[in-house]
């Protein structure tokens, strides 16, 4: 009885760990497109008419800010 618990908390936990992570990443944004698409960002900056969005690990994605509903 007490392996079965173990068990069972175990597993609650493994998973726990393993979707934690992919449902809300932390401190990350949200981008959506106005073609319904999104997309998660380590940040952005706004440049006038250009938005830059940081990439996780590193790199970055320049765009028109017009294509941008809101992040």
């Amino acid at each position: 009885m007490i392996r079965a618990t173990v068990v069972g908390v175990v597993v609650c936990l493994g998973i726990a760990f393993f979707e934690i992570p992919i449902a809300a990443p932390l401190g990350n944004e949200v981008v959506h497109f106005g073609s319904g698409r999104t997309m998660a960002i380590a940040g952005h900056q706004l440049y006038g008419d250009t938005i830059v969005l940081m990439l996780y690990g590193g790199g970055e994605v320049r765009c028109d800010a017009r294509l941008i509903d809101r992040i």
